[in-house]
């Protein structure tokens, strides 16, 4: 057994809890290098290279998963779907990190376990009940007060979080029903191809040349992404969203420390209380509801 291979647990949950902290590390790192680039260049281009770059800790594991047999599947167009949603999450998460601060932006993202039990009910016919109705209104209520409107102005940011938290709920779903069929790495491959060929237009539309120092920063954004990216799809496939989702959560001290480091950031009171309650409600959902059960075979989205 190798020296990395003792510190991964061998059951199945551990294991996918382990791998989500990781990517929420990773992750955090990639925001922090998005938000850095949000005035200088277009979501789109800033997406595209995120995508692009993070081919590259691919080829390696592509390569010895057999070359182009890693691109063999049985659900094509689920791995559409799902790059689709997954591309929309990633685009209007940036505009997000546009007009919030990196924690404010964190902490409204914190709502996908809402629209994962709303979603779970209008596309996987689960019943949710009135406790849980009520956690989801508290958590939309949590939003409003990391929001702090003035009046009837509330922060376009917050919008395209809440945007990004649906489209991300879509992409987790459809990521589940390909869990029972694909592999990891088929998985992460065709979102990472099909993402950058579906930006390359619009980032080409709205490209502006990087000097040397950027470039090089884009591409480690992109390295920290492809390889959160497999220990996301991993922990997915580890583990049911129920379980895996709350240590997302681990994401907002990553932000906190970085917003503070680099741009002196400290979030507000409104701030912490609002995600307080995001927080809890969502772990109170996750709690009760389970996107996937044991007994329960998911539709193809």
């Amino acid at each position: 057994m190798s020296l990395i291979g003792q510190y991964i647990p061998k059951d199945a949950k551990r294991r996918g809890i382990l791998f989500a902290l990781i990517a929420m590390m990773l992750f955090s790192c990639m925001a922090a290098i998005a938000k850095h680039f949000a005035d200088h260049y277009s979501a789109f281009q800033i997406a595209f290279f995120r995508f692009f770059f993070a081919l590259f800790p691919l080829f390696p594991l592509i390569v010895s998963s057999g070359g182009f047999d890693v691109f063999r599947t049985k659900r094509f167009f689920g791995h559409v779907w799902r790059s689709v949603v997954g591309t929309a999450s990633l685009i209007t998460y940036f505009y997000s990190l546009q007009h919030l601060p990196l924690a404010d932006a964190v902490a409204v993202s914190f709502t996908n376990p809402i629209f994962i039990t709303l979603l779970s009910m209008l596309l996987l016919k689960e019943k949710v009940g009135r406790n849980r109705w009520i956690a989801i209104v508290l958590g939309f209520i949590g939003v409003i007060i990391i929001a702090k409107p003035d009046g009837l102005n509330l922060n376009i940011g917050v919008f395209f979080g809440l945007a990004s938290s649906l489209f991300y709920a879509l992409a987790m779903i459809s990521l589940r029903t390909l869990g029972g069929t694909e592999k990891v790495l088929t998985t992460t491959t065709y979102f990472t191809v099909l993402a950058s060929l579906m930006l390359a237009l619009p980032a080409a539309l709205s490209w502006t040349a990087p000097p040397f120092l950027d470039l090089m920063i884009f591409i480690l954004c992109g390295l920290l992404a492809g390889i959160g990216q497999l220990f996301l799809t991993s922990a997915y496939q580890n583990a049911p969203p129920s379980v895996i989702s709350p240590f997302n959560y681990s994401s907002i001290l990553w932000a906190v420390a970085i917003g503070f480091i680099v741009w002196g950031q400290i979030p507000a009171l409104h701030v912490w209380i609002g995600s307080a309650i995001v927080i809890a409600t969502g772990v109170y959902i996750l709690q009760q509801n389970t996107v996937v059960k044991k007994d329960q075979q998911i539709e193809p989205l």
